[in-house]
Order: structure tokens, then C-alpha cells, then sequence
């Protein structure tokens, strides 16, 4: 379906620059979306069932890829109404009996023969109709005296019950959607709070994507709080407001990522996190309203503002976790997010070699038994490669998927092996220090070394032990939280508090950027 957006045409104008920036031409003209489908239960969170309320009554509409809307019919009261998959709780048949020019033609059939004790609704496929009944079979659809043609709803339609009656159905297509909008107040999904109109459609898999459809800066009110504490100070919560903003337009312009579940952007962490109206404070509502549509450009196109909690003192270069690169996204020292929370500043984490297998597995396959572990690191200190070394191959790892596979906080980290044999040796000169099983040789009577290792015995005044080789354990040391990439959130903070305000602080972590307010 075509994006239901409306777009604001950039012409020339006269502009208030925001201060430490620079605008060029080309940046003056293009379409900047305003508006955002947000997927609230999309792909594998779809659902069979959905409850939708609004106090001040709602109207149930049909909403064209043309943006245009039927509006079906009127709910003035703040009863709940069901959205359900046909089939989940009875039919899926059902007996199609006339058609109609109009929805209220339609409704008017369907009331004439509810009145005549049928359970009829009115019906939407690409034109009315009118259906009897949900029957578990087609011989019973076929049983009510009335004439009509036998439709199986399972695969494509989803029904609109109120009470337990169904008022209406919608055969699923591409080119519309059933769409639901408040009269007053706000929609409640699932008994929470949200802005703007709800869309549901069916998705690939038969379940039903609930979207919310709203203005991109009431989108940001649901984001910013989720995104970063609304407590923090506000230069910082604005620079968050721009880079959120800047993320959604480049990915609603740009990225069809979302495209077969028909949303622009998700509510997670596969895009930003959006929790709707109970999630706002005034705070993080304050700082979208003082960067009301100002973006994030490099040369006159928005930029995919990726931002990252904390970079452990350097933010990451885009290669160092995507097969790209870019000059806006590359690393530099960020000495502004440390101090604050000293579980992200530095970390530990020790896994046994055991454990480290165990992840691997399940990506990489049976390695055998652990021989060696070698890092590859970029000019920022993050892990571009870690090779396992087995006995019987080598588990590759790469990029953000070392993060990925063996749950870690980052990709800024070193490794440092554990053996199961403490061997300390002593020297020529008498001194004492610890050695690694592989380092040892035995000399034999003619000088000859030969490799030791784990084919040694050492004996001591209690019998004899055997050196083991092998690896035990590994030490992971550690800094930041998450990819590193972009703004720093405890970085952007760090500013705030040092008197940097939003645009200083953004034109830090993203290079060779510009600030352009798209709205006056």
C-alpha cells in the first residue's frame, strides 16, 4: 500500500537558521513526511483478537492507498469493539445475499433483515455488501432460507464485533484497510492510550497488524521518553528529539524495511520504541515542541540518525558494525559519556569455554574442543572479527553479530584466556614467573627442544600430574552499551551538563551534518 502520509513541499523561504549551522539550496526543497504508520503488533507480535474504546465514540472507516476515506458507519458511545480473524472464534463461512452502491444502502439491507431475525452485517470488498451468519461449515450457511453465494472468510477477512454481534466484515486488500478514528479523545488499544487513527489490516500470516497512524511529532511525544530518561537535561532530551525525528524520516523515506507489514516504522527496537500516550512527560514533550520538525541533513538529505546508550568512551565507525561507511558515522574518543553509570563504563564478563561453545553452536556448529581465540580490532578498540580455533574447525564471528551470539553489551572489548593449569617456572636468574602451557619446551640430553604442552607430567613429592593445555575460561573486559554508532545518549548528557547545547551536541557525534527546521 502506498504510504498514507501527507507531505509538506520544502519550497525557498525565508528560514531562521538554527545557530552553528549551515543550510544549502539543495536542502530547501524536497518531501519530508508528516506523518508516520507506526506498527504496534506487527509480524510476530500480530494478533488474532484486538480491543479498541474511546470514550468519545469513534468512526469506523474504510481508508483508500489514495488516502481517501468511506466512513462505514458511526459509534457515538464508548462501548468496546472487537477486531477478530475470521474463524478464531466461530465461521468461517458466511452467506453473501446482495450488494450495494453505499455503505448506507448496505447498513439499511443488513438492519431490514436483522429485524427479520437474521444475524446480517454489512460488508466491505472493494464495494458493499451484505452477509449472513458466521457457520462452521457450508452446508450450514446454505440452511437459512435465503438465497446467496457461500463465502469462506478464513484466509482474507476480519470481522468488527460490538457486544458479541458482528457489525461489519472487511475482505483484506492491498489497496484499502479498515481504519478506525476517534470522534474525541483518544483511541484505546488494548486498553492503553494512543494519539491519532488505528489501521488494521491482515499481514502474510494470517494475523492482524494493528498500526497507529499519527502527525510525526505526536509519534515523537511516544518515542523520546522511551528513548532516554525525560528527567535529564533538556539540551540533551532536544539533541534525542532530532536524532529520533531524523531516524523515523530517512527510514519512512528510504528504507522499506517494514514494507510487507505495511508500517513505516515498528515500536521496538527494531526502529525506536514507542509506547503511545501513557508513555509521555512533559519534559520529552517539551524538547520535540522546541525542535518542532528540524532534522539532521548531509548533503540535503536526512540523515538515518542512529544513537546507541552509551559508547564507552569512542563512538563506533558505521563499518564497524554494518558493511557500509559513511563520513557521517565514524568513530571518535567520547570522553563525555563516562561517569555516570559504571556498569556501562567498564564491564567483566567471564564464560567458561563450555558456555562459549554452547553459543556458538547453535550459528557456527560443533568446533570440538577450544584451542585458540584470536580478535580482530578496527582503529575505534571494537571487535571486527573473533575467530574460535578448534579441534575440529573454526567458528568465524563478525561485527555486531559477536554481540549478537554471545550476549554482550558491546563490540568494545579484549579477551584474555584462562587455563586450567597454573605453571610458574623459574628462570636463569632465579626468578619465578607464570608461563603458559604452550610456551613450555622439554630440553632432552642433547639439547634438542621438543614442544610440551599437554603431553607433560611434572612430578612433585606427592606423585605425578599432568599439565592440561587447554583453555578453561575467558575473561571478556569491556566498555559502553549497544552498537556505538551516532549519538551517545549518556554522551549527549555529559554535554548537556558541560553547557553544550542541542546542535553542538549533535554536530559531535554526527560528522559533517547540517540542522534544517523543516517547519516555521
Amino acid at each position: 500500500m502506498k504510504r498514507i502520509v501527507l507531505y509538506v513541499l520544502l519550497v525557498a523561504m525565508i528560514i531562521t537558521v538554527i545557530p552553528g549551522t549551515t543550510v544549502s539550496p539543495a536542502q530547501a526543497a524536497g518531501k519530508i513526511p508528516d506523518s508516520v504508520r507506526v506498527g504496534l503488533y506487527y509480524s510476530y507480535t500480530a494478533k488474532d483478537s484486538v480491543d479498541v474504546r474511546c470514550n468519545g465514540g469513534m468512526n469506523i472507516m474504510i481508508m483508500h492507498e489514495n488516502n481517501a476515506y468511506n466512513k462505514v458507519m458511526t459509534l457515538n458511545d464508548s462501548s468496546t469493539v472487537q477486531i477478530i480473524n475470521d474463524s478464531t472464534y466461530a465461521g468461517p463461512y458466511h452467506l453473501h445475499v446482495s450488494d450495494h452502491a453505499t455503505a448506507s444502502d448496505a447498513m439499511a439491507e443488513a438492519d431490514r433483515l436483522k429485524a427479520a431475525g437474521y444475524d446480517a452485517y454489512p460488508v466491505y470488498d472493494g464495494g458493499y455488501q451484505v452477509w449472513v451468519g458466521s457457520f462452521s461449515n457450508a452446508s450450514l450457511a446454505n440452511q437459512t432460507g435465503l438465497k446467496g453465494d457461500v463465502v469462506n472468510g478464513i484466509k482474507n477477512v476480519v470481522l468488527v464485533k460490538k457486544s458479541g454481534q458482528t457489525i461489519l466484515a472487511v475482505v483484506n486488500n492491498n489497496k484499502y484497510e479498515l481504519s478506525l478514528k476517534p470522534l474525541a479523545g483518544n483511541l484505546y488499544i488494548m486498553n492503553k492510550p494512543y494519539r491519532g487513527n488505528i489501521s488494521l489490516v491482515k499481514n502474510s500470516s494470517g494475523k492482524i497488524n494493528v498500526i497507529n497512524c499519527l502527525p510525526m511529532e505526536e509519534y515523537l511525544y511516544g518515542v523520546i521518553p522511551n528513548e532516554m530518561p525525560s528527567g535529564w537535561p533538556i539540551e540533551a532530551l532536544k539533541a534525542q528529539a532530532v536524532a529520533a525525528r531524523s531516524y523515523a524520516v530517512y527510514n519512512i523515506m528510504y528504507n522499506n524495511k517494514f514494507a510487507s507489514q505495511r508500517i513505516d516504522v515498528g515500536c521496538s527496537t527494531d526502529s525506536q520504541v514507542y509506547k503511545g500516550m501513557s508513555s509521555e512527560k512533559a519534559a520529552t514533550n517539551r524538547a520535540v515542541d522546541l525542535t518542532r520538525g528540524t532534522l539532521i541533513m548531509h548533503d540535503g538529505m536526512p540523515v538515518e540518525a542512529f544513537f546507541c546508550s552509551h559508547s564507552g568512551g569512542y563512538t563506533a565507525d558505521i563499518s564497524d558494525v554494518y558493511a557500509s561507511s559513511s563520513p557521517v558515522f565514524v568513530g571518535r574518543p567520547d570522553p563525555y559519556c563516562v561517569g555516570y553509570e559504571p556498569k556501562h563504563d567498564n564491564w567483566t564478563v567471564t564464560i567458561s569455554a563450555q558456555e562459549l561453545l554452547k553459543k556458538i553452536k547453535p550459528k557456527k556448529g560443533n568446533i570440538g574442543t577450544i584451542k585458540d581465540v584470536n580478535l580482530k580490532h578496527s582503529y575505534t578498540g571494537r571487535v571486527l572479527e573473533m575467530d574460535v580455533v578448534g579441534t575440529k574447525g573454526t567458528a568465524v564471528m563478525k561485527k555486531n553479530e559477536i554481540r549478537n551470539i554471545l550476549g554482550l553489551k558491546s563490540t568494545l572489548f579484549d579477551l584474555q584466556p584462562g587455563y586450567a593449569t597454573d605453571i610458574y617456572t623459574m628462570g636463569s636468574n632465579s626468578q619465578v614467573k607464570k608461563s603458559l602451557p604452550q610456551d613450555l619446551y622439554i630440553v632432552s640430553g642433547n639439547g634438542e627442544k621438543t614442544a610440551g604442552g599437554s603431553g607433560m607430567y611434572v612430578l612433585g613429592s606427592n606423585g605425578s600430574k599432568k599439565i592440561s593445555a587447554g583453555t578453561s575460561s575467558f575473561t571478556i573486559k569491556g566498555s559502553g552499551y549497544g552498537h556505538g554508532i551516532g549519538l551517545s545518549q549518556y554522551g549527549a548528557r555529559g554535554m548537556a551538563d558541560k553547557g553544550f547545547d542541542f546542535a553542538d551536541i549533535l554536530k559531535y557525534y554526527y560528522s559533517d551534518v547540517d540542522l534544517y527546521p523543516t517547519k516555521s
